[in-house]
């Protein structure tokens, strides 16, 4: 479906259903930073492009934050927080998306 040129301009900025303000949530920006994209790239280099837990080389990877990104903003850039995960290894991780919701404890230290 394509959508014509006269519903862009509706479906964007402030006319969009789902406007806030014109606010950008921070850790969005942090993630489209290229310090958070260096980190990223350090990280698959140094796991050579290989996931830390099944071996997989290449593919569709994440580089995972150990502790997570949410809750250790101090650790957000230090390579040694990060490891190279394949998507469906990275799923089954407790700091995961909304897997960080049900796991009862984390450590903060």
């Amino acid at each position: 479906m394509r959508i014509s040129e006269s519903k862009i301009g509706k479906l964007t900025g402030n006319l969009a259903s789902n406007w806030k303000g014109g606010l950008t949530k921070k850790s969005k920006i942090i993630r489209n930073s290229a310090k958070y994209r260096n980190w990223r790239k350090s990280i698959f280099e140094r796991d050579n492009f290989t996931c830390q837990i099944c071996d997989k080389t290449g593919g569709d990877l994440n580089a995972d934050h150990i502790k997570p990104f949410s809750l250790f903003p101090n650790l957000r850039f230090e390579i040694n927080n990060g490891r190279t995960l394949c998507v469906p290894c990275h799923r089954k991780t407790d700091t995961y998306g909304f897997n960080i919701i049900n796991k009862r404890t984390i450590t903060i230290s």
